[in-house]
């Protein structure tokens, strides 16, 4: 498959904020494969997981308000222009339990503070749960898949009947598609008011079309399809294993949610030993496209633990 397009568009994103990040490629042995890596920034170190499908450069329009923090972005496996692991179910579950340790292993770090976003947040809990001595804190950005005491939406439960992800994998969504999708997790109001630039639609739109992100992220989902269309024991993540987090956490809750409104939070917050809740009334699950400034500043001073400063006003 030909990346070049699809290089480009990133480029572009990047260049939009200003930003021009270093790359690299991980080995991962564990999976038997490789992630890449973009790097910004200097300080304290945070890696940076997305959700699907994507890649990590969709944390584009945030990374610009973080200081003091090294932003660590990979592509996670199936995704962007990483490497597609086999297909096995035991592969298929490292890939979201046990990667944080796997790449800090691959990077040569100890220890590191993890963002996490939709399924990223899925990765990161299940990194902070079993390798707690490697995470720092814990940030996560819009509600977590996969967890018990946050109901899944109905287009999540479809994709985990046996047979529907793969046949999803093989229509990959056209421009009009990809803006309903986004409006459909609550950002309509972002993309009405522009808030989203056109490079950022250039690039989802080359991301979908020159890489295998919706075809083999989607394919993937066939190692956690049950009849009952929630996810098994090996992936869900239950109250008790909240209890077990140790990692101080704080979580970024939109009012357009998909998952849920305030309530959900909170009782998701609930079981952590040490996890606060910061709910932005007109965000969605993706809340830094639809205030980057404010999301920024509330991720830097919670990762540097310091007061927060808000950004003045544009």
């Amino acid at each position: 498959m030909d990346h070049t397009p699809y290089r480009a568009a990133e480029r572009r994103l990047w260049q939009h904020y200003r930003l021009e990040p270093s790359e690299r490629i991980v080995e991962l042995p564990t999976l038997d494969t490789h992630v890449r890596v973009q790097e910004l920034g200097a300080g304290e170190p945070a890696l940076f997981l997305h959700g699907s499908p994507s890649s990590g450069t969709n944390f584009a329009p945030l990374l610009p308000h973080l200081h003091g923090i090294r932003s660590i972005v990979i592509d996670r496996p199936n995704s962007g222009l990483s490497g597609t692991p086999a297909r096995t179910t035991s592969i298929a579950l490292r890939s979201l339990t046990h990667l944080v340790p796997d790449v800090l292993d691959a990077l040569g770090l100890e220890r590191a503070h993890v963002v996490g976003s939709s399924t990223g947040g899925t990765v990161a809990l299940h990194g902070a749960i079993t390798a707690p001595e490697r995470v720092d804190r814990l940030v996560l950005l819009g509600a977590p898949a996969a967890v018990a005491s946050v109901p899944l939406p109905t287009s999540e439960r479809l994709l985990l009947f046996p047979g529907v992800a793969r046949l999803a994998s093989r229509f990959v969504p056209g421009r009009a598609g990809q803006r309903k999708a986004l409006e459909g997790i609550g950002h309509a109001a972002a993309i009405a008011d522009g808030r989203i630039p056109d490079d950022y639609w250039d690039w989802t739109d080359r991301l979908l079309h020159d890489t295998g992100s919706w075809r083999d992220e989607f394919a993937s989902y066939s190692a956690f399809a049950r009849w009952s269309m929630t996810y098994g024991r090996d992936v869900a993540i239950t109250d008790a294993d909240l209890a077990h987090i140790a990692a101080p956490t704080h979580i970024v809750w939109g009012g357009h949610e998909s998952y849920g409104g305030h309530e959900v939070a909170e009782r998701f917050a609930e079981p952590m030993p040490d996890a606060r809740v910061t709910f932005m009334a007109e965000a969605g699950h993706l809340p830094w496209l639809d205030d980057p400034a404010l999301v920024g500043a509330t991720v830097e001073s919670f990762l540097l633990d310091r007061e927060l400063e808000l950004p003045a006003a544009a």
